[in-house]
């Protein structure tokens, strides 16, 4: 134990200094040493609450693993609540650049793809933890990582890690989709033309689809859906339109805000139609975003359109028997217009 000296009153104004000096040490050392007496539960999880010396010092413990806060006022960093898991070219930019806006609801600044990607994957938990904005405790944190329903060790690496986890999937027309993605990659790096890209021909003569092709698999909704279910409750997943969501988005918000159990901020009366852009936007009070409808503009023979209706119907009806939800009349509807138009 440190003690002063008896002739502490006989010390110099350097040696004073000295002393001063390393108290300030000793205090400084005892404001960061981590309090283990409480846990906190993260990623869906039952959350409890710190005690104050753990809420002053920004640490808390979860299982035997110590995790250390940043921290401003009562919010900190934690696994997320939600994820929006796909699919790719749904509508996921859109949903959450609009639940942003939310107060109640916060999103990382990028994509992370921690689950899909094995190089992320392994920089552990706690990296991905570091990667996560501030929350206060009346928040919900939010990812959005479109390329986790199409992966198998994903979902699998989600349920071991937030078993509680919230799940959106934002899907629409399986074609669009296809074509939307096509374009999309066609921008970025030499592509074949579309017909040959999801289609082959058989020796007899018979042309099929290329299911097993990245841009056709993406829309086949069906077998990745059946994998989230082998891991998560049907109460735990919420399943939006993106074709909803691109003309009347206030009717998904509606849905997502109430499955994440946050207020009702985002309602019909703060978008507004603007006639000249054809865009829906977020207006006063919460001026934000506009959501832009996704046309296609590549041309497609009235042939490969009808191979593509017939093959995806049979995805379409047993997706549709997997989530039971009712949105999918208008699907495989979709108009793709003359072959030099779309």
């Amino acid at each position: 134990m440190f003690r002063f000296p008896r002739n502490f009153h006989r010390i110099t104004l350097s040696q004073f200094y000295t002393y001063l000096i390393f108290g300030a040490i000793l205090l400084a050392l005892y404001a960061v040493i981590p309090n283990r007496s409480r846990t906190f539960a993260s990623g869906g999880q039952e959350r409890t609450h710190l005690r104050p010396s753990a809420e002053r010092h920004g640490s808390f413990v979860a299982g035997n693993d110590t995790l250390w806060m940043s921290k401003i006022s009562d919010a900190f960093r934690r696994l997320p609540d939600a994820l929006i898991v796909g699919v790719k070219e749904g509508g996921t930019r859109e949903l959450i650049a609009l639940l942003k806006m939310h107060s109640e609801i916060v999103s990382p600044s990028e994509k992370l793809n921690f689950f899909d990607d094995d190089e992320n994957y392994s920089r552990g938990i706690d990296w991905y933890r570091s990667q996560m904005p501030l929350v206060r405790m009346d928040q919900v944190a939010v990812e959005e990582a479109p390329l986790y329903f199409s992966s198998e060790k994903a979902v699998k690496r989600i349920y071991s890690v937030m078993p509680k986890a919230k799940i959106i999937l934002v899907v629409q027309d399986p074609i669009k989709r296809l074509i939307l993605d096509y374009e999309n990659q066609k921008l970025v790096r030499a592509m074949l033309a579309l017909e040959e890209a999801i289609t082959y021909q058989t020796k007899d003569g018979l042309i099929l689809v290329k299911s097993d092709e990245p841009i056709v698999r993406l829309s086949q909704y069906d077998d990745d859906f059946l994998k989230f279910t082998r891991y998560f409750s049907a109460d735990r997943i919420l399943i939006l339109s993106g074709d909803r969501l691109m003309h009347k988005p206030w009717l998904e918000m509606e849905r997502v805000q109430t499955f994440l159990g946050v207020g009702l901020e985002i309602r019909q009366e703060h978008f507004v139609y603007d006639k000249d852009s054809r865009d829906v936007c977020l207006r006063s009070p919460l001026t934000g975003p506009c959501i832009r409808e996704q046309s296609v503009k590549t041309s497609i023979r009235q042939d490969i359109r009808g191979l593509l209706k017939e093959y995806f119907s049979v995805r379409v009806r047993r997706f549709q028997l997997l989530s039971g939800v009712d949105f999918f009349d208008e699907w495989l509807r979709f108009e793709l217009g003359s072959e030099t138009e779309i």
